[in-house]
């Protein structure tokens, strides 16, 4: 709220002002010289603010319209929405310098400015740690690379065994590891969220399937699991997308490629608290005496899970049979 009251401030000593964000251009005209003065001390104070703010914080927070392409807020929209979410905020208004009021819902990862747009936390401030031991090296400059395992090894016995717990007749042709690194930090970083908030030694994560067609393979691996091109099959349980941990039950989303081959992906799963949904499910409710969303829907007899925020999945294996 600082940028509204620069502007409020402009405002009542009759001060025009024209901004450029995307430039980084600010223009002022007046002609009361006292008003400008102390609209340039507060300006040079608000800048002090943002650039400590800047300096310190290694956290970026995004936007996106598609679901595809991601965009990250200004500067000082950025380092106010960490700072509301690390106060434990649940929702909150927060004004861009171009003067659009955001309405941010931390809880559903949703931001609200004359439309409804997703949102994510990127925190890069570990990033070298978090990568898994096992990964192949990447360039700085490389966000996503896949990896064929090797048959034999203790990962690619792994991820059969259970793949062929239900679906003994169907031979693996291949396993291939997706290093992804955006998605892998957004999902460490929805991991600690759960591990803070979920009582104490719950368990949160889960392996489970999730049968593909070929075409969906790439925009999967680039970005992940998202509802317009993952939930097109199932809406039994609700409006997300849908995991199991039987591959006899995901085998029935496959379809066979030009090749004869089928995929299906071994993910890493949040699915935390959960409650059972139903065909009209959109958004899971509130748990009870909380402002917090249950973690997943489905029906737990059946070891179906609906997920219905893309951070909680990591698309770590894809199975070709």
């Amino acid at each position: 709220m600082q940028i509204k009251e620069l502007l409020d401030l402009c405002s009542k000593h009759l001060i025009l002002v024209k901004m450029n964000v995307k430039r980084g251009f600010l223009e002022m005209e007046s002609f009361h010289p006292n008003g400008m003065l102390e609209v340039k001390r507060r300006l040079k104070k608000l800048i002090e603010v943002a650039s400590k703010r800047s300096n310190n914080i290694s956290v970026q927070w995004q936007y996106t319209q598609d679901d595809k392409n991601w965009f990250d807020f200004e500067p000082l929209l950025n380092s106010e929405m960490e700072r509301m979410y690390q106060q434990k905020v649940t929702t909150c208004l927060l004004q861009d310098t171009n003067g659009c009021v955001y309405e941010i819902h931390f809880p559903r990862m949703m931001a609200t400015c004359q439309t409804v747009s997703p949102i994510r936390r990127i925190d890069r401030s570990q990033a070298k740690e978090l990568w898994p031991k096992h990964w192949e090296p990447m360039s700085k400059a490389d966000n996503l690379k896949v990896v064929e395992v090797k048959p034999g090894t203790d990962e690619y016995n792994e991820v059969e065994k259970q793949f062929h717990m239900t679906l003994s007749g169907s031979p693996v042709k291949k396993l291939e590891r997706i290093q992804n690194k955006s998605l892998y930090l957004q999902f460490c970083v929805k991991k600690k969220e759960l591990d803070q908030y979920n009582p104490q030694g719950h368990q949160n994560e889960q392996k489970l399937f999730h049968g593909t067609m070929s075409d969906c393979i790439p925009p999967i691996n680039e970005n992940g699991f998202n509802r317009n091109y993952c939930g097109v099959n199932g809406t039994v349980y609700g409006s997300g997308v849908y995991f199991a941990d039987k591959s006899s039950y995901s085998i029935n989303y496959t379809k066979s490629d030009s090749d004869g081959n089928r995929h299906m992906y071994r993910a890493r799963v949040l699915t935390g608290e959960f409650i059972e949904t139903n065909s009209s499910t959109k958004y899971l409710p509130k748990k009870p005496g909380t402002n917090r969303p249950y973690d997943s829907g489905g029906d737990k007899s059946r070891g179906i899970y609906v997920i219905f925020h893309d951070s909680q999945v990591y698309p770590e294996y894809l199975i070709t049979f």
